[in-house]
């Protein structure tokens, strides 16, 4: 497209130094064709007869002058119309550029940013690298010891059980912020990543990719999840449910609870392979149960 309009420019610029010169020789035949007649008058009628001829020659070279200029005109008009015509493809090629901008932008705009809408308490600002860290710190000092389900070698980093297990993640601070003191900072955050082990819990049964649930990760999740319940402030609220102490009660004492993440743990340990510890028991144990063995 520029270059058609780079030749457009070429050519109007040729067309119009053309027609300057049609219109110069135009006026230098207009200046000197006024004498011939004066002189006519005062010479022989034979002289007459020669100015006349010349009169004719200058009448003949006005005329061409004039079809030059005529036929210059005609061609700078097309020039300029073809001129015309490359600058309104141009104009509509950008206006076809912007609106195609314009609906890309808008389709960007309605994009969501999974970035800002993911479950992390990081991303949203709930809490502090450095909060994280405490929380690591009470859960390896008051929990640990009596689940057993973690590693001190290779889960104590936050960052890095962040990266490997979003839901181990925030499941190991809801269970330490259990612990901090009532106070409604406390409660507010409790809540805050209670709503966010909820949110990343449901994509994983409803959809489970092969990541979410190899290494054992998921499992050890629900497992702390079924040994210390979270207190579903929220859920029991909307059922009518107001009292503090019996909010509790009715998150830490739910049998259908216990159930369900059992069953959960059950299945998904036997679906990825996990290593069974009765199997592995057993074994050990049969030499020094004669009669275990034999029905072995």
């Amino acid at each position: 497209m520029v270059q058609q309009l780079a030749r457009a420019n070429s050519r109007l610029e040729i067309l119009q130094a053309t027609l300057d010169s049609v219109l110069s020789r135009r006026d230098v035949v207009v200046a000197e064709s006024p004498r011939v007649p004066a002189q006519a008058a005062s010479q022989h009628s034979s002289d007459a007869s020669a100015a006349l001829q010349g009169g004719s020659f200058l009448s003949n070279d006005a005329s061409a002058a004039t079809a030059d200029e005529t036929s210059a005109m005609s061609a700078l008009m097309l020039a300029e119309a073809s001129a015309a015509s490359v600058l309104a493809s141009a104009s509509i090629a950008s206006a076809a550029k912007r609106q195609r901008e314009g609906a890309s932008g808008a389709q960007e705009l309605l994009k969501p940013d999974w970035s800002i809408a993911m479950p992390d308490v990081l991303e949203r600002g709930i809490m502090t690298l450095d909060e994280c860290e405490a929380e690591f710190d009470i859960f390896f000092t008051h929990i640990q010891p009596w689940a057993a389900l973690l590693s001190v070698a290779l889960d104590r980093q936050p960052l890095a059980v962040r990266a490997r297990s979003p839901l181990l993640f925030h499941a190991i601070l809801l269970l330490a912020l259990y612990y901090r003191p009532r106070t409604r900072a406390n409660l507010a955050r409790y809540c805050a990543v209670s709503s966010l082990v909820d949110a990343l819990l449901a994509p994983q049964i409803l959809c489970p990719q092969a990541a979410d649930l190899s290494g054992g990760d998921f499992v050890r999740a629900v497992h702390l999840l079924l040994m210390y319940k979270p207190v579903q402030y929220a859920r029991l609220e909307a059922c009518g449910v107001t009292d503090a102490s019996a909010v509790e009660s009715s998150s830490k004492m739910n049998v259908a609870a216990s159930w369900m993440l059992r069953l959960l743990v059950s299945r998904v340990s036997t679906f990825i392979g996990l290593p069974s510890i009765a199997d592995r028991c057993v074994p050990l144990l049969a030499p020094s149960f004669p009669s275990c063995s034999s029905t072995l």
